[in-house]
C-alpha cells in the first residue's frame, strides 16, 4: 500500500503503458501454464518409476513363489518315488527250510544260493514299466506279485504295472560279482526313477542317464 501512494505521488501510473497489461498478463498465465504442465510431468514420471519399482517387485515375488512352488512339487515327487522300494534277502539252497515245489517261481537251475528280490510299492499311486536290472541287463522272466488282499498273480518281467501295495519278488541266481539288483519304473506323473537295494535313488532319462530334477 504504500508502495501504491509513492507511485502515486510520483504519478508513475499515469505513466504506465496500460495497452501492453494484456500480453503481459498473457504471457504470466501461459507461463504458469507451462510450469503446471512441466509439475505435472515430473508427478507422471515419479508415478511411472514407482510403478514400474512396483511391477519389479511384484514379478519377484512371482519367480520366487514359481520356485518355491517348483521345489515342493519336485520334493513332494521324490518323496512317491522313495515309497517304492528294492531288498533282497540271501538263500542256501540247502537251508531254505521250506520247500520249493509249490512255489509260482521256480528256484534258478544249476544254482546252489540265490536272492530273494522284492520290489514294494507303498505310494498312494501304481508305477509303471517296472524293470530290474542284474549286472547291467534287463531281467526277463516270471515275477510273483502279492497285493495287500491278499491275492498272488504270476506276470513276467517287465511289468506295466506295480499298483499301490503291491510287492514283486522272483529268485535270481547270485552274480559272480555280487552286484545288487536295481529296479526302473516310472511315476504317475512319467518321471523315470533307478532304485537300488541300498536306498539309493536316482531320476533318470529315457536312457537310464541320471538328470537333475
Amino acid at each position: 500500500m504504500c508502495i501504491l501512494l509513492h507511485l502515486l505521488s510520483l504519478g508513475t501510473l499515469s505513466r504506465v503503458d496500460w495497452g501492453s497489461a494484456p500480453a503481459w498478463f498473457a504471457g504470466f498465465v501461459g507461463g504458469a501454464a507451462a510450469f503446471g504442465a512441466l509439475a505435472t510431468l515430473r508427478s507422471q514420471r515419479v508415478q511411472i518409476g514407482e510403478q514400474r519399482a512396483f511391477i519389479a517387485d511384484q514379478s519377484s515375488v512371482l519367480d520366487l513363489q514359481r520356485q518355491e512352488l517348483g521345489a515342493a512339487i519336485a520334493e513332494r515327487r521324490w518323496e512317491k518315488a522313495r515309497m517304492v522300494s528294492v531288498s533282497i534277502s540271501h538263500f542256501a539252497e540247502s537251508e531254505r527250510g521250506f520247500d520249493t515245489s509249490n512255489e509260482r517261481t521256480p528256484w534258478p537251475d544249476n544254482c546252489d544260493e540265490a536272492w530273494r528280490v522284492f520290489v514294494t510299492n507303498e505310494g498312494p499311486t501304481p508305477v509303471r514299466d517296472v524293470e530290474i536290472f542284474l549286472e547291467g541287463e534287463p531281467l526277463r522272466a516270471a515275477v510273483e506279485v502279492n497285493s495287500e488282499h491278499g491275492a498272488t498273480v504270476v506276470k513276467a518281467l517287465p511289468l506295466s504295472v506295480l499298483d499301490t501295495q503291491e510287492i514283486a519278488q522272483l529268485w535270481v541266481s547270485v552274480p559272480s560279482s555280487e552286484r545288487r539288483p536295481v529296479a526302473y519304473f516310472t511315476d504317475h506323473g512319467g518321471w523315470r526313477w533307478r532304485r537300488n537295494c541300498y536306498g539309493g535313488l536316482a531320476s533318470v532319462d529315457d536312457a537310464g542317464q541320471t538328470r537333475l530334477t
